[in-house]
């Protein structure tokens, strides 16, 4: 028997204690060595973007949530003034959301790839 379960019933200090003394030894070889030059992050102070790239990119950002929001909003009214059915509407209108559903994981997985 453990020793904290001298008496038939587990001492709960007694028993915290030991396994805390066979946590720190079996955990400290699974850690990774955080000292190594791979873990240390340098960055530079040339790898910030510059800000008027990311002025462009925050207002390419809002024109095209604007420009989504907008368009959702009239699309089925100008479909109609075309002429298509409620049916062909709603094939159009729902293929969206299903392309994005399907591809924007592959883009991730691109982007994570390269």
């Amino acid at each position: 028997t453990p020793p904290f379960m001298a008496n038939g019933f587990a001492d709960p200090e007694q028993q915290a204690s030991t396994n805390n003394n066979n946590q720190t030894s079996e955990t400290s070889n699974l850690l990774p060595d955080t000292s190594s030059e791979i873990h240390k992050l340098e960055v530079e102070e040339n790898d910030a973007p510059h800000p008027y790239k990311l002025f462009v990119l925050r207002c390419l950002y809002f024109l095209s949530g604007v420009s989504g929001s907008s368009w959702g909003r009239f699309s089925t009214i100008y479909y109609n003034s075309l002429g298509f059915s409620a049916f062909q509407i709603g094939i159009i209108e729902g293929t969206m959301p299903l392309v994005i559903a399907v591809v924007q994981p592959l883009w991730g997985v691109v982007a994570d790839r390269w």
